[in-house]
């Protein structure tokens, strides 16, 4: 018997929840429509192929074509320490390397740490 795909975005959710960090988990069930906003974003990023997901994960992992070194505007950086996406230490190197870097860690938080803080990131760009 072929199993029958689902488009119930809370059964798809449950199934690839333990790709995302348990806070972000957490967050994304706490946000009414998140979840189904989230779905709609992904299967539409697919709607034509994966290419333009593998094009994106290629443009992640060469080199970017200049040194963050030599950014002189300022900079504003906030970083989950839980994100499983975004590794935190990438975010610590960038905050290191870019010399106007104002860069704010956030423990217990993973990706979608704008979910609760965005008032804060809004304020700084204020």
């Amino acid at each position: 018997m072929t199993r029958k795909p689902t488009t119930d975005p809370e059964a798809v959710f449950k199934q690839l929840e333990s790709a995302f960090a348990p806070c972000d988990v957490v967050v994304m069930r706490h946000h009414p429509g998140m979840i189904e906003g989230f779905m709609a974003d992904s299967a539409e990023s697919f709607r034509q192929g994966a290419r333009g997901a593998a094009h994106d994960m290629g443009l992640v992992a060469r080199p970017w074509g200049f040194d963050p070194a030599g950014i002189r505007t300022p900079v504003y950086l906030w970083q989950g320490e839980e994100d499983q996406n975004a590794p935190p230490a990438a975010g610590r190197y960038l905050a290191q390397t870019i010399p106007a870097c104002r860069a704010v860690f956030c423990p217990g938080e993973g990706h979608m740490l704008y979910l609760n803080h965005w008032r804060e990131i809004l304020a700084v760009l204020n």
